[in-house]
């Protein structure tokens, strides 16, 4: 039987490790030693655990190859390790979690001076996620037992791999507590106020850019968990801070700070986004954090009702230093463009964005439910400001306006005209083209078209819908009287359809 036959081939990997002298880099070199770890081969795992095994397993990680290396060969160890590393093996996991030197050699990799090694930065944060998720408790001591850790991650949050290690932090630890524990931890880090400040036109745009995200990700992360545990009795911290009357504070005032930096206000914008976000029950149909800037540099909230584009308020004193800014942008806007329009240049996309944001200011200053308080504000402007706005208003605004309520109408009137045509075809029930000119059944004296045709075939009597008549016909192509078929001069002379040969009035549909 077949059962006879050893048809298993024994790996390779199995006769290197029957050597007393062999190194880890032969085993490397094999092209089946992942497959082999991940299905458990009993000897190549043992090999594995031990200690100086692992330890330049680690090594590989964390230090740079040699710079002499060929370069299409100089990661290739590191990559190997990292892969079995993270073959999720449970015994290399625990001889990992519990073996604080191993942890202290790869913790070590975050003590190096920055920009860290992208690539490498990659490996370690991906052996630390799946140490997080497979062991939390003994991971999160260790790291709440290192008082910098957060400063440098803080530090590091140019690089990616660091930042997707800190929201790995928040999304790999599964049982409830344990989770909360690491929250209030990084809480009380102020991992929230340190991300903010990162997003500062004095940072580079690689930090701006991962903060951002990060902070994006934990307002997503904090809202989803809320939906999914209803019953849960601690509130997110994270998100309570990021919600928080300073942080948002912080964030326009990075907006709005002298010294312009674009990746800076789409940061900052970016976050103001994700927490303006409609994604938790309490956002239906209104947006409620609009903010508005007082003297004191406090803030009141104003809400701004996104089905009638008015501005609504909660409570309201000093100047509106966000209107201000608002106002002052699309002027600065407006004028940029009709400069590039005048210079041959082509209109600028946002124009109908700009418009309709321009014309909600309008509306809520005439016609809103606080409009008076709106009047104030818009009063309360720096004269320039309000001189300019005004003269905004009545001539660019009140132009564009102008010309697209005409072209709207415009548009709406050729809607409208075909829209009739079709009716009208519809109506006249299908008219029938002749060689001598279009008869419809109403142009007829109201009766049956069958009924002036006698001596046509039963089919083409029941064809009533046709849009032409059979070539046997074709005999009546003349204006003369005996030229037409006897149905015409049937019908009444004030009813007769017009005798004319080629395509007549009204067109065949």
């Amino acid at each position: 039987m077949f059962w006879k036959f050893d048809l298993h081939s024994s790996s390779h990997i199995d006769t290197l490790l029957e050597r007393e002298d062999v190194t880890l880099k032969e085993l490397m070199d094999e092209e089946d030693v992942l497959q082999e770890c991940k299905a458990q081969n009993r000897k190549l795992i043992e090999f594995l655990l031990k200690a100086e095994c692992l330890e330049d397993l680690v090594s590989f990680i964390i230090e740079e190859p040699p710079q002499d290396m060929d370069e299409k060969i100089r990661y290739k160890y590191p990559n190997i390790s990292c892969e079995l590393l993270t073959s999720d093996v449970s015994q290399m996991n625990d001889r990992l979690g519990e073996d604080e030197s191993l942890l202290m050699k790869l913790y070590s990799f975050l003590l190096n001076d920055s920009p860290l090694n992208p690539l490498l930065a990659s490996f370690f944060s991906k052996v630390l996620s799946i140490l997080i998720s497979r062991k939390p408790e003994q991971i999160v001591d260790f790291l709440k037992k290192k008082r910098d850790f957060v400063d440098l991650i803080i530090k590091h949050i140019g690089t990616s791999a660091i930042m997707d290690l800190l929201l790995r932090l928040l999304t790999c630890i599964e049982p409830p507590q344990p989770r909360q524990d690491v929250l209030n931890w990084l809480n009380e880090e102020k991992i929230i106020q340190r991300l903010v400040e990162i997003v500062h036109p004095s940072q580079e745009e690689d930090r701006h850019s991962n903060a951002s995200q990060s902070l994006c990700e934990i307002v997503r992360l904090s809202r989803d968990q809320m939906l999914q545990v209803q019953n849960s009795t601690e509130p997110d911290p994270l998100l309570a801070t990021l919600e928080k009357q300073e942080i948002i504070e912080q964030l326009l005032s990075n907006i709005f700070h002298k010294e312009k930096n674009e990746s800076a206000i789409v940061s900052a914008i970016q976050i103001l986004l994700t927490l303006l976000e409609t994604r938790r029950p309490t956002f239906e149909g209104h947006i409620e954090i609009c903010l508005q800037v007082t003297e004191e540099n406090t803030f009141s909230f104003v809400g701004y009702n996104t089905e009638n584009g008015t501005i609504t308020d909660q409570e309201s004193t000093g100047d509106n230093l966000l209107l201000k800014h608002l106002i002052e942008r699309i002027l600065e806007a407006w004028e940029m463009n009709e400069k590039k329009q005048a210079e041959g240049g082509r209109r600028h996309g946002y124009m109908g964005h700009l418009t309709r944001i321009a014309n909600c200011i309008v509306h809520s200053t005439d016609k809103g439910p606080n409009s008076a308080l709106v009047q104030q504000l818009i009063k309360d402007l720096p004269d320039e400001v309000r001189e300019r706005w005004e003269t905004f208003c009545t001539s660019s605004l009140g132009e564009t306006n102008k010309r697209n309520t005409v072209d709207l109408v415009g548009f709406t009137g050729y809607i409208c005209f075909f829209s009739l045509l079709l009716v009208f075809a519809v109506y006249s029930e299908k008219c029938i083209r002749f060689p001598c000119g279009p008869v419809s059944e109403r142009a007829l004296s109201g009766r049956p078209l069958a009924s002036y045709l006698p001596s046509w075939p039963t089919k083409l009597k029941e064809q009533r819908g046709l849009t032409m008549l059979s070539q046997s016909l074709s005999a009546g192509h003349g204006k003369e009287e005996g030229s037409c078929p006897e149905w015409f001069w049937a019908c009444p002379a004030d009813r007769r359809p017009p005798a004319r040969v080629g395509i007549g009035w009204p067109p065949v549909w």
